[in-house]
């Protein structure tokens, strides 16, 4: 179903017919089944969007990833979890629910470890954020 572009709960408009035969004047809203956003919008110097195509439609996920491979994606203030990938989905309005400066790419790697885990804690865990 079209919905208006500047509501996405509205479809329909109420136009008043006047004494005179004619119809009241109105400013008539843009209509569309869907709605896009820029994919390329959310990619920063750190941050890429993993996906093959510039635009993606309403309701489309969209998977942030860090751009050096030894960074994980998180949320900025939320923690210690980091992930390989943060979804953040187009919305009716153009934009998407996570913005890229929600998110950072923190370094998380073991230096002098062997190739036993966690023999004697055999490691130095080291963090960085970006």
């Amino acid at each position: 179903a079209n919905r208006f572009v500047s509501n996405y709960e509205a479809d329909h408009v109420k136009v008043a017919c006047l004494p005179n035969n004619t119809f009241e004047e109105i400013e008539w809203p843009q209509c569309n089944a869907t709605t896009f956003c820029n994919v390329r919008h959310l990619e920063t110097d750190f941050i890429y969007a993993d996906v093959d195509k510039d635009m993606v439609g309403f309701n489309q996920t969209v998977l942030l990833k860090c751009r050096d491979e030894r960074y994980l994606i998180k949320r900025k203030g939320e923690g210690e979890k980091s992930w390989g990938a943060f979804g953040s989905t187009c919305t009716w309005y153009t934009t998407f629910t996570v913005d890229p400066g929600d998110l950072e790419c923190q370094l998380t790697f073991c230096t002098n470890a062997t190739e036993t885990p966690l023999v004697d804690y055999n490691f130095t865990y080291i963090q960085f954020y970006k």
